[in-house]
């Protein structure tokens, strides 16, 4: 039965694994491809593994209730003397919780043995196109469907790679697994991810959702790439066919993958990569994970075409006939699918990489409806905004967050930094000091009426910013902020560009703008023990 790639015997693979602390291993199921994941998914045995759905479109459907988003409080990081004085201890905001190596080995024994007497998965793969900056990394479960998500989402090495695979870190998912005595150990509750950069090991216990897994990863990323100066980006990267390259940053739900997936240019990859300091820019995935409630085959094709054969769709409520409706929030709004990245790449090429940078645009949906459709940043304006990363949360894409909300993601990624801010900034400025890089802020949040700006609207700008038009028309200031706007761009209503139009009186704009420049100031205040904010806190709104 050749269900796996058999590039290593599986008695050396099993004394391997044994060594984390998993015991009597029934059966392993190395790096499974789609057809041998499908069958131990739809194995009546896995009916308590939250067996899978199969819907008409081919894609297969699981189900992660009651937990159908991240959870940033129950995120620890052991602190040692490795780190100690190299993490961003973050204890208010909850991003990186430490813990003690007691706590650790408590939590590490409950997942190995709910991994025990089991049949796990084994996948050994690359996180990273980039053959001199990628990790290699080894995930293992008891869930078929976590496999299968990690086959869709990662880089899958080839037979002769596997021949001499040393993973850098190990990630055990007993998902299934919970601490009943966290209040013992002073921990948030009974879920709980944690990270040990000693050891180099993650674990996962209480939480299904599929995107603690991809987020860790990228959070290991971030703490490793920095000290070989690559920037760790959370962001989508499209290239046209003269060469030239656009970095979407923005947080979950702002509209990264649309956007970058437009005609004529070609995915880089839709939301992580690393910028290195050859000016490369490369993927760290080979899938896509993306939100798609309210998907339609109108406002999305590219999506919709993308669920089929391999495809997961994630907490969407299946009908039964087969069809899904993807209106319905019943299980959250966050419902999500993963699938290869081949599935909406407009041509093939043989590697994810690419040179030549032209374009950064920050997305940042605008929850006071006062900002600009679209600004034209200044260098000291790109590090305020990058380090500011102020945007909306949309609803549950964290736990609890049941409307949007109005945050301060520093470089638009802070819940996955285990670093301080100022060490990922300090190396997108070197990128902007050495290029010739257009920064623009793009508003994708929502307008007057209180309705999200539409889709098409942000295609108009983003189509504007990548034929290079923008920095060619006449520019208008908006006060307060400081921002220069055009006073016209092809295929919009010059009265949209500046938002002080939406309102009859422009005070309620001033006094809206207000709320917001000292939100801003305010969340800066953090950044004030640093030499570079000192620097760049002038560059921001002024009151």
């Amino acid at each position: 039965m050749n269900y796996h790639i058999r590039t290593m015997s599986i008695n050396n693979l099993k004394k391997e694994i044994e060594k984390y602390g998993i015991k009597k291993i029934k059966k392993i199921l190395y790096n499974s491809n789609f057809s041998v994941l499908l069958k131990e998914e739809q194995n009546i045995n896995c009916s308590d593994l939250k067996k899978v759905l199969t819907t008409n479109y081919g894609a297969i459907s699981i189900n992660t209730v009651p937990f159908t988003g991240r959870l940033p409080l129950d995120k620890y990081i052991v602190c040692d003397n490795k780190t100690k004085n190299k993490v961003w201890w973050t204890i208010n905001n909850g991003n990186n919780k430490p813990i003690n190596i007691n706590t650790w080995y408590f939590l590490k024994k409950l997942v190995v043995n709910q991994l025990s007497n089991k049949k796990i998965f084994v996948m050994d793969f690359f996180c990273g196109t980039d053959i001199h900056n990628r990790l290699k990394i080894r995930f293992i479960t008891e869930i078929p469907w976590q496999a299968h998500f990690v086959r869709n989402m990662f880089i899958m090495p080839n037979k002769k790679d596997l021949e001499k695979f040393k993973p850098d870190f190990i990630i055990l998912n007993g998902a299934r697994c919970k601490n009943i005595m966290w209040n013992k150990y002073n921990l948030n509750s009974e879920v709980f991810i944690a990270f040990n950069f000693t050891e180099n090991i993650q674990i996962i216990g209480g939480t299904l959702y599929n995107g603690e897994i991809k987020k860790g990863i990228f959070l290991i990323m971030n703490y490793f790439l920095p000290s070989r100066n690559v920037l760790p980006m959370h962001c989508a990267a499209n290239i046209s066919k003269s060469n030239n390259v656009t970095l979407f940053f923005g947080l979950s739900g702002t509209g990264k993958t649309t956007l970058s997936n437009i005609k004529n240019y070609y995915l880089i990859g839709d939301d992580e990569h690393g910028w290195n300091n050859n000016g490369h820019v490369f993927n760290f995935e080979g899938g896509c994970y993306t939100k798609i409630m309210n998907l339609t085959n109108i406002n999305n094709p590219e999506i919709f075409s993308a669920i089929k054969k391999n495809a997961i769709l994630e907490n969407v409520v299946v009908l039964d006939n087969g069809f899904v409706d993807f209106s319905d929030n019943k299980n959250t709004e966050n419902t999500r699918v993963s699938f290869p990245i081949s599935y909406i790449r407009k041509k093939n090429k043989s590697e994810l990489f690419a040179n030549n940078v032209k374009n950064i645009i920050f997305l940042t949906a605008d929850y006071f409806r006062v900002l600009p459709l679209v600004s034209i940043l200044s260098l000291e304006q790109s590090q305020y905004y990058f380090l500011s990363g102020f945007t909306t949360k949309l609803s549950n894409t964290e736990l609890n967050v049941i409307k949007p909300t109005p945050t301060f993601s520093a470089c638009f990624s802070e819940p996955f930094l285990p670093l301080h801010p100022i060490i990922y900034t300090k190396l997108l400025t070197n990128h902007l000091l050495k290029n010739n890089i257009n920064v623009f802020l793009v508003n994708t949040g929502w307008d007057y009426y209180g309705s999200r700006i539409s889709i098409k609207k942000t295609k108009i700008i983003i189509n504007n910013i990548l034929n290079f038009n923008i920095n060619k028309k006449l520019l208008n200031i908006i006060p307060i902020f400081n921002l220069l706007v055009p006073k016209s761009l092809d295929g919009l209503d010059s009265n949209l560009l500046d938002p002080r139009n939406y309102y009859i009186n422009k005070e309620v704009w001033q006094y809206k703008a207000k709320i917001l420049a000292r939100l801003l100031r305010n969340n800066f205040s953090r950044f004030l023990d640093t030499d570079l904010g000192k620097l760049i806190i002038k560059s921001g709104p002024e009151i």
